[in-house]
């Protein structure tokens, strides 16, 4: 009798370590992250067991030399040469193994299959619409929000979960349109959202912007789905959502700064930064300096 793949559900606590030897580096778990959750993991030499996902995976290397995978994808056999910035795609439920023959650093982003059915349900022709296996290619994008996210996390894990909402919207819609059974065109052209929509929106951020806002709060209050909203919010303001909040907390850190005797620390956390250095990082994007040189001067 055949041994039964393991089953690994990403939304449990160490899911990974069903099937790798050493526990991940990072993990978005204590983030309490929704539809997405992060991994990263440095491993040595290993054959995983056949596994199979609850979610869509997709996986990012971070070699700084090009290096051998051997990966099978449901009885489909390839020997692959990866390399910094490489990306591999396991839908969800399929049949996986992996097995590498030095030191690996890598990244596993683990999308709900709920949620991209719900961006497919949004897009022009979603019937039937599969994501598809994809052997280790080359991916920018993926690539970029990928150690986006990973910074993010590392940075900020306690109010990342507006930013990795936004990134799960992106990245759904981008497999979608890439690695699916029938690839969905998304439209060249969004309407930003009506000027009721966006002062509605602008007042509930500006009421509770030092809250742990979530894309799918903002979303449901005009009544639109994640995906929509973030496109046209971006479209009307010329910032994504994540940005716009991001300059309110910076802004009113700035007003605190100058007419109130808080310490930096205090400010941080009344307008919503995780800490101080999460502050100062921020504000002096913005500000070309430091709380403390602002107060000072």
């Amino acid at each position: 009798m055949s041994k039964q793949p393991v089953i690994v559900d990403y939304r449990q606590v160490q899911a990974s370590a069903k099937v790798v030897p050493k526990t991940s580096r990072l993990s978005s778990q204590a983030a309490g992250w929704q539809t997405v959750q992060l991994e990263h993991h440095v491993q040595p030499a290993f054959e995983m067991p056949e596994y199979r996902s609850a979610q869509h995976l997709i996986v990012l290397t971070h070699y700084p030399q090009p290096g051998i995978v051997e990966r099978r994808f449901e009885g489909t056999f390839r020997e692959e040469t990866t390399q910094n910035g490489s990306v591999a795609i396991v839908p969800a439920e399929t049949v996986h193994q992996v097995r590498w023959n030095r030191n690996v650093e890598f990244t596993v982003i683990a999308l709900e299959p709920g949620w991209v059915a719900r961006i497919a349900h949004e897009s022009i022709d979603p019937d039937r619409v599969e994501i598809t296996p994809h052997f280790f290619q080359p991916d920018p994008l993926i690539h970029q929000i990928g150690v986006a996210l990973k910074q993010v996390l590392e940075t900020d894990g306690h109010n990342s979960g507006f930013y990795a909402e936004s990134a799960a919207s992106l990245l759904a819609a981008h497999l979608l349109r890439h690695y699916s059974s029938r690839p969905i065109q998304s439209t060249s052209s969004c309407d930003g959202l009506s000027l009721k929509q966006l002062q509605q929106v602008l007042d509930y951020i500006h009421s509770h912007f030092e809250q742990n806002l979530r894309l799918t709060d903002l979303a449901g209050f005009v009544g639109i789905s994640c995906h929509h909203f973030a496109r046209r919010f971006k479209q009307s303001m010329g910032v994504t959502p994540y940005q716009y909040i991001l300059q309110c907390r910076v802004e009113r850190a700035k007003e605190l700064l100058l007419r109130s005797h808080l310490t930096v620390a205090q400010i941080a956390y009344c307008v919503g930064f995780a800490n101080q250095s999460h502050l100062t990082h921020h504000f002096k994007r913005r500000y070309q300096l430091t709380p403390k040189k602002m107060r000072e001067q």
